[in-house]
């Protein structure tokens, strides 16, 4: 059933044996219901400047979901095929940027806004393929930018824009999800990794 090319008639036969359910893309207040109460509780920890963040976060979340969910240019093809955006986008997002912890980013708003912005680039842009797809991604976000008006897009899409919690690690300290300082520290780290393993 490819939106764009192919049969758009099922037999009734077949169907007959079938149960089809569609659900439509929620609208902004559902998702702001659900998930403004799971990301605000994990916030509550954290000092009083985040107490906004939880709303910025969930609505930034929702400008660049609802602009990829319900464009025409992000539908599944025979070329796109992985382009599959659904909820579950949505939750993997807001997952993520719950493992912050209060104690490691006390004072650091701009720390929890590129968290944010890593994670939307590692659930969609990750997948996008086509140079246009990337712009129009790109103009979303710079859009659900906005809800972060403390700070220029500049310096939330400053590079790079690279969060890990092994690298932390790797250097003695408790594993905290933290922004990679610069490439070559990354580098350092994972090839360390790997002559590990190999010995």
């Amino acid at each position: 059933m490819n939106p764009k090319s192919g049969s758009f008639v099922i037999d009734l036969r077949l169907s007959r044996h079938f149960t089809m359910i569609a659900l439509g893309v929620p609208e902004k207040e559902i998702l702001n219901t659900i998930y403004l109460q799971v990301l605000g509780n994990h916030l509550k920890s954290f000092d009083n400047s985040f107490q906004s963040y939880a709303k910025r976060i969930v609505d930034a979340t929702s400008l660049v979901f609802n602009g990829i969910a319900l464009s025409a240019q992000f539908m599944p093809t025979a070329k796109k095929f992985h382009y599959q955006f659904n909820m579950r986008d949505f939750s993997k997002i807001i997952s993520k940027v719950m493992q912050a912890e209060a104690n490691v980013y006390r004072g650091n708003t701009l720390g929890i806004a590129r968290l944010w912005a890593h994670e939307c680039h590692r659930t969609y842009l990750d997948r996008l393929i086509l140079p246009e797809d990337v712009t129009k991604y790109m103009e979303f976000m710079n859009n659900a930018c906005k809800e972060f008006s403390d700070f220029k897009p500049e310096a939330i899409f400053a590079e790079p824009l690279i969060y890990t919690n092994f690298i932390s690690t790797s250097k003695g300290h408790e594993a905290a999800y933290l922004n990679v300082k610069d490439m070559d520290d990354l580098k350092a780290v994972l090839e360390q990794k790997l002559a590990d393993y190999n010995d």
